[in-house]
């Protein structure tokens, strides 16, 4: 199970937004660069699954990668086992006032 949320930042923010998410999360991020994903991108590789921060641009296929948020804003997915499993990550970011944070699925 994923769930998707719109980060409000901007693609040159990737950098900064994953040391705040980081700190929200309690992980670790670690950079890489897959065209896949948009360019650069941040995994954290936990024990419920994993949460990739990217851009929301498609540079494949010049297209959003959730039509519903901006283009030249970030997304955050959260992939696990199960909604369930989730669940604590998504209640942080419910409650931080670091960054402004929007569930989208």
């Amino acid at each position: 199970m994923t769930l998707t949320f719109g980060i409000s930042a901007q693609e040159k923010e990737l950098h900064s937004t994953a040391e705040i998410l980081s700190e929200v999360l309690k992980v670790k991020f670690v950079r890489h660069d897959s065209s896949f994903y948009g360019g650069d991108y941040y995994l954290a590789e936990v024990p419920e699954g994993e949460i990739y921060l990217q851009s929301n641009f498609d540079y494949l296929h010049d297209d959003d990668f959730e039509p519903e948020w901006p283009r030249d804003h970030l997304i955050l997915y959260l992939a696990g086992e199960d909604d369930q499993s989730l669940d604590k990550a998504a209640e942080s970011l419910k409650t931080t006032q670091q960054i402004g944070v929007v569930r989208l699925k």
